[in-house]
């Protein structure tokens, strides 16, 4: 999935980020993030890969697999 900078999405872990999730990720499934680029590290969607961070605070939480995330729920 192409996902968008800025963008808020619910994180639904896909098999790759079950399999093998970053050091640090304490998402659950259906938290609500926020697709950021990260000063000198590749930017989102490269290698299907992007940074997120909490959406209310901006604070990096790991970086997930695009797959994992889907458009956020309307109401969100």
């Amino acid at each position: 999935m192409f996902v968008r900078v800025g963008g808020l999405y619910q994180y639904d872990p896909n098999a790759w980020d079950k399999l093998r999730p970053c050091q640090g990720n304490q998402l659950q499934p259906g938290d609500i993030v926020k697709v950021i680029n990260l000063p000198g590290a590749p930017k989102a969607n490269t290698m299907g890969q992007c940074y997120v961070a909490n959406p209310e605070t901006g604070k990096f939480i790991c970086m997930v697999s695009t797959g994992s995330l889907v458009p956020k729920p309307k109401g969100y």
